[in-house]
C-alpha cells in the first residue's frame, strides 16, 4: 500500500490479479495498471510514490521494479533481477 498525501488516495498492490488499484478518499476504486496494460507485470507486492506522479512497483513474480505513470498506468522497467520485492521506501 502507498499513500498519496496530496490527493488522499491509497494505492494497493493486488498480487493475485497482477494489478494495482487506486482507492480515492470517497471509496471509489479504479484500476491504475495491470498485466494487460503493463506487459510483463506478474505479482506486484510493494509500492511507493516517487513524488513526481510516478509509482514504483516491486514485482516479486518478475523480479523487476517498474516505474508507472499514475495518470495513465503506462510504464517501463526501472530495474530487473531484484528478486522478491517485499517493501520499498522513497527518500525525499
Amino acid at each position: 500500500v502507498a499513500h498519496d498525501p496530496e490527493s488522499g488516495s491509497l494505492y494497493v498492490a493486488d498480487a493475485g490479479a497482477a494489478a494495482v488499484h487506486r482507492v480515492a478518499p470517497n471509496g471509489t476504486v479504479t484500476l491504475v495498471t495491470d498485466a494487460h496494460r503493463l506487459g510483463g507485470l506478474k505479482q506486484p507486492t510493494a509500492l511507493v510514490l516517487d513524488g513526481a506522479s510516478f509509482l514504483l512497483v516491486g514485482d516479486a513474480g518478475a523480479g523487476k521494479l517498474w516505474r508507472v505513470r499514475v495518470a495513465d498506468g503506462t510504464g517501463e522497467p526501472a530495474a530487473s533481477g531484484v528478486g522478491a520485492v517485499g517493501r520499498l521506501a522513497w527518500d525525499k
